[in-house]
């Protein structure tokens, strides 16, 4: 996917966009801020300069009160207004930027189904998310800090630039000279920075994927049997280590940088105020003047080394805040998309796959012309072996992706006409990685939030699929929290009855079609077998296709389809292809031998 470049200037437009569309008043107190922020620092060189002046012309008591009473007045108010909006924009910042991290996550959801199987956009979602991380440091609250206090020091830089050329322009070219190489040893620092990022990054995201899989209770297991400890922890030592690395390599470059402008800071000073001394050694200057072009030169020096820092800092953010823009620029699956007249479809209806054309990549086909019909209520089973096609064909009708040609049909109605929210309708599904939440029984069962939960229905789908029972004698009901991630009391189950459960989701949710893509790989054969035979059971009526590995688990569905580099080479009842003695006998022979060896091996150990 190819990584699209926005500009810093529009960067800061989307992410004040966003502060200023879920809090107007920020953006208000913010200017604020800036308002006070510039004024400040006049006072602070004009102060001095007036006091001298009227102490010089000997003003009188009361006009020295006056004015000097009214400056710092005004200072006082200035400070004061600066520290309140800046404290009463923080928390609402804080509180957009949390709002960010949520419409990432928000985003993952809503895009489409293509981009979640795309490694590249897995890393982008890890990219933008990483945007939002890291408190003050993280890219929106650095555009919303920097930005106001990089427009206070632009505009007195300014009009410290003005005071000083007031004094001489050579002053001003001369300080001006030496702060642009400072800048432009600036730049290369963060074009350094820039390139190390992505690898930083790259290391980060490895980090914790195999911390979050070390965590994982799955591989607790495989970590204690294969003796894995020693290893993961090297692998884990390791990535810490060039993590480390590269932020030496990245604080060297720093430290050098900020010497080496040090250094020109001490040449840029030096040469100021000599040439400010020497004038005011030859009468040039009075020592009002002398104070104020003092303070505009210090304070020219400041201001000029806190832009170059915020336009670094900003700059290195812009090119995250692309990152962030670019994953949230994905487009969104479009739910309505489709015929919005409304489609009516039978309890079990039939399906048709007409000349389907389909691949993932571009020349690579998975099917060609494809064709197959699906009466009303019939129970199909794919079979074949690993990229025959047969989970393409799932993704294809549930609407996961489109067909490059052809057409797709449900009871006769083209499957692009009806709107993908109620295509989805249509579909009761079990995976072979389905997934339970930390939330409660009933909830994980009806995919929706407890309150809207139907108790009875929930109850009637967990007894359908042979696991109501179970739960009642254990005594879990549907508020029982499930998964022990919040509560150490939370339900686990086992793999036999994960898979029950994931039919009683299917069954709550009544769909006129039933997918099932492998959902019993990791069950051994009788487990496997008595989880087909309870779908069989509880699909009747229903229009069902199953894939499986399995040969055996497959006799009873209606019809076997055996496919082959995307081609339907057999097809037929059970006991049909065994007779016909074709590569499906051929598959289930093999299949079948290895449960035989099996079971001789161990009759004869067990006689041994």
């Amino acid at each position: 996917m190819k990584r699209k470049k926005y500009s810093l200037a529009g960067n800061i437009l989307f992410y004040y966009k966003k502060l200023y569309a879920c809090s107007p008043a920020v953006v208000w107190q913010q200017a604020l801020y800036v308002g006070s922020g510039i004024l400040l620092p006049l006072f602070t060189i004009y102060l001095p300069k007036i006091t001298i002046d009227f102490v010089q012309r000997k003003a009188s008591v009361m006009e020295l009160v006056f004015w000097l009473g009214g400056f710092i007045l005004l200072s006082a108010v200035c400070s004061g207004v600066s520290g309140w909006a800046d404290r009463s924009s923080y928390m609402e910042r804080l509180n957009v930027r949390t709002l960010l991290v949520y419409e990432a996550f928000r985003k993952f959801l809503r895009i489409g189904y293509r981009y979640t199987e795309d490694g590249d956009c897995r890393k982008k979602y890890y990219a933008a998310q990483q945007t939002n991380y890291g408190g003050d440091d993280s890219v929106p609250m650095t555009f919303w800090a920097y930005l106001p206090d990089l427009v206070i020091q632009v505009v007195c830089f300014a009009l410290y630039s003005g005071v000083i050329g007031s004094l001489h322009p050579a002053v001003l070219i001369l300080l001006l000279g030496i702060s642009g190489i400072n800048y432009g040893l600036g730049e290369m620092e963060r074009r350094y920075r820039d390139r190390m990022q992505e690898k930083r990054e790259d290391l980060d995201r490895k980090f914790w994927e195999v911390h979050s899989r070390c965590r994982d209770t799955a591989a607790a297991k495989d970590i204690r049997i294969f003796g894995l400890a020693g290893w993961l922890t090297e692998k884990m030592e390791g990535l810490v280590e060039a993590v480390q690395r590269l932020e030496r390599q990245i604080s060297v470059r720093k430290l050098w940088r900020e010497n080496v402008g040090h250094i020109l800071n001490a040449l840029r000073d030096f040469c100021a105020y000599a040439y400010l001394v020497s004038a005011a050694f030859r009468g040039q200057i009075g020592a009002g003047d002398f104070v104020l072009y003092l303070g505009a030169i210090t304070g020219f020096g400041n201001f000029l080394n806190q832009m170059i820092g915020a336009m670094q800092i900003l700059g290195q953010n812009s090119d995250r805040a692309c990152r962030y823009r670019e994953f949230c620029a994905l487009p969104e699956e479009d739910l309505e998309e489709g015929e919005k007249r409304a489609i009516v479809l039978s309890d079990a209806p039939s399906i048709d796959f007409e000349d389907v054309t389909f691949g993932y990549e571009e020349g690579k086909e998975i099917l060609s012309h494809f064709n197959l019909h699906i009466r009303p209520g019939e129970h199909i089973a794919l079979v074949g072996e690993n990229g025959a096609g047969k989970t393409t064909l799932i993704k294809l009708l549930a609407g996961f992706y489109k067909p490059d040609a052809g057409t797709i049909r449900i009871d006769g109605v083209d499957a692009e006409e009806i709107p993908r929210r109620e295509r989805y309708r249509y579909f009761g599904a079990v995976f072979q990685e389905s997934r339970v939440f930390p939330f409660t029984v009933g909830e994980n069962l009806a995919c929706t939030t407890g309150e809207k939960v139907d108790a009875m229905r929930a109850r009637e789908a967990l007894m359908r699929a042979g696991i109501g029972e179970s739960f009642r004698q254990k005594g879990i009901g549907l508020d029982s929290r499930m998964t022990k991630h919040f509560l150490e009391e939370g339900i686990e189950l086992s793999g036999g009855q994960q898979q029950r459960f994931m039919l009683a989701r299917a069954l709550y949710r009544d769909a006129q079609v039933l997918l099932l893509d492998e959902p019993t790989a990791a069950l051994d054969p009788i487990a496997e077998s008595e989880i087909y035979d309870a779908y069989a059971r509880m699909t009747a009526g229903k229009t069902a296709i199953f894939v499986s590995h399995r040969l055996a688990s497959t006799r009873f569905s209606d019809r076997i389809l055996l496919l082959h580099q995307g081609k339907i080479i057999e097809s037929g009842a059970h006991e049909e292809l065994l007779v016909k003695n074709g590569a499906y006998a051929a598959m289930f022979a093999l299949q079948a031998s290895y449960y035989r060896e099996g079971t001789e091996g161990s009759v004869e150990d067990g006689n041994g």
